[in-house]
């Protein structure tokens, strides 16, 4: 995101996110949502976030039903319950929001959304734990942890790009 865009979501109170029909738009929209600022995210949780929205960030995520009620903490049979333009309640909102901005910095941070998605379902071994990032991901404290271990693994893999 150059400059300009950044100064545009600046000034505008809301930007698209997630409803566009492409999902490479939907895809931009989750790498540049980490650029808002809080307000603007503050206002998608007040408004509330959709089921629409939640059926394209679950395509990008490459994720189950069941795995995306559990990131959210809530029932797989409520998700299943809402129409598209329905909206989730601000609990729900916060947690997506969280969980949208969790991603983006993944994906920025790698820059491949594949591997990202793959690390978030296979087991991480360090000395004699073994955790599944996803697990981690509905907590906001295993959220922090999470980040600040792919940062250092990152590091450690590609000393240069970070």
């Amino acid at each position: 995101m150059n400059e300009e865009q950044r100064g545009w979501l600046m000034k505008e109170k809301k930007v698209p996110l997630l409803v566009y029909k492409s999902y490479e738009k939907n895809y931009q929209s989750v790498l540049d949502f980490h650029w808002l600022p809080f307000i603007v995210a503050k206002e998608y949780i007040n408004d509330g976030m959709t089921k629409k929205q939640l059926v394209n960030f679950k395509e990008i995520i490459n994720l189950h039903w069941d795995q995306v009620a559990e990131l959210l903490m809530c029932t797989e049979r409520m998700l299943h319950l809402k129409k598209p333009d329905n909206v989730f309640n601000k609990s729900v909102s916060d947690r997506f929001v969280g969980l949208i901005r969790f991603y983006s910095h993944l994906y920025n941070l790698y820059g491949d959304r594949q591997k990202v998605n793959e690390l978030m379902v296979s087991p991480i071994r360090d000395e004699e734990l073994e955790i599944i990032p996803m697990g981690l991901v509905p907590h906001i404290t295993g959220r922090s942890y999470l980040l600040e271990y792919v940062f250092h693994f990152s590091k450690l893999k590609n000393p240069g790009k970070i």
